[in-house]
């Protein structure tokens, strides 16, 4: 009877609890529980995130419409064509200049810029795309602005993250892809994309259709261009051409390093070096082959690493 009773008992109590876990199955199942509570509100929230979606696909409609009437507006910077290309060049300003010597070198994979740039992006003075890049893949771009009527059917082409303003550079579309090439007008904005800085006009400095600018550097008043194969430094206020290197100096991007520019220059068939240039007179002061022709640079401390077509090399810097 008793035995009966128990049976019954137990039964009763099971049932009434839905088989709850007990012990250590039920510890368990509490300890789950705020994960399960986490998801859901992970879940939840999802949809959410398509509302300042839109709102930030609005804000950048509105941005880019700003920066167009901003630009409308500015009165450009319209550089000087130079007396001559043959290098204008001023005394040596008598300021001590780094001297550069090999530590090291190896190949690369000649398309891993980003894997470059990840090692040694944080030591650069900009990181550079082309348009060409960016279009079609998932680069995070602003939709930039198109150029006004003003400055005829130009496009933008490359494209510079400077740490402390943005550069994109503009030139004709020759080949109906909506790109700029032979690029002769940069526009600097701030960081956030929100104010035109400058316009600077490089139309009138050469007629060649060939001719292009590259590597827009500002310093105080003097901005620093690549431009015709040498390295021009330019009254940001004036447009007028402060110095001018002479040929076949650099047509890579550079990097200032103290009293001194270390720029490079290369031609397929033909030499490739590097040149250190006196930041104030344009005279180069050291000139030295390497492998391949160079492209980027990124100083640390005494170390410069150098990006070159197929090679990579770290660089002492002698101060």
């Amino acid at each position: 009877m008793n035995k009966a009773l128990y049976i019954a008992l137990t039964a009763a109590i099971l049932t009434s609890c839905g088989n709850k876990p007990s012990g250590q199955e039920a510890e368990k199942t509490t300890t789950e529980t705020p994960a399960s509570v986490e998801e859901q509100t992970v879940t939840v929230e999802e949809p959410k995130e398509e509302v300042p979606a839109q709102a930030q696909e609005n804000d950048e409609e509105k941005q880019t419409a700003s920066l167009k009437s901003q630009m409308e507006q500015m009165t450009p910077i319209v550089v000087k064509a130079p007396a001559s290309f043959d290098g204008i060049l001023k005394p040596l300003s008598g300021n001590k200049n780094i001297k550069l010597s090999v530590i090291s070198k190896g190949e690369n994979g000649i398309v891993d810029e980003d894997t470059w740039y990840k090692s040694y992006g944080e030591y650069a003075p900009c990181h550079k795309k082309w348009i060409g890049h960016i279009q079609g893949n998932d680069d995070s771009f602003l939709p930039f602005l198109v150029m006004p009527n003003t400055y005829e059917d130009y496009y933008f082409g490359d494209f510079e993250y400077h740490k402390d303003y943005n550069a994109t550079i503009y030139g004709p579309n020759k080949f109906q892809r909506e790109m700029g090439y032979d690029c002769k007008i940069i526009v600097e904005t701030d960081k956030e994309f929100k104010t035109v800085n400058k316009i600077v006009d490089f139309r009138n400095f050469s007629e060649d259709d060939e001719f292009s600018t590259e590597c827009y550097t500002k310093e105080g008043d003097t901005i620093y261009v690549s431009a015709h194969n040498a390295l021009v430094a330019v009254d940001g206020n004036t447009g007028d051409i402060i110095w001018m290197s002479k040929p076949k100096t650099c047509n890579s991007h550079f990097i200032i390093i103290d009293n001194s520019i270390v720029c490079g220059y290369g031609e397929s068939g033909g030499a490739h070096y590097v040149c250190v240039i006196d930041k104030k007179s344009g005279n180069v002061t050291q000139k030295f082959n390497v492998l391949k022709s160079p492209y980027f640079f990124a100083a640390d401390g005494d170390n410069l690493y150098m990006r070159t077509y197929s090679y990579d090399y770290t660089l002492k810097i002698q101060r």
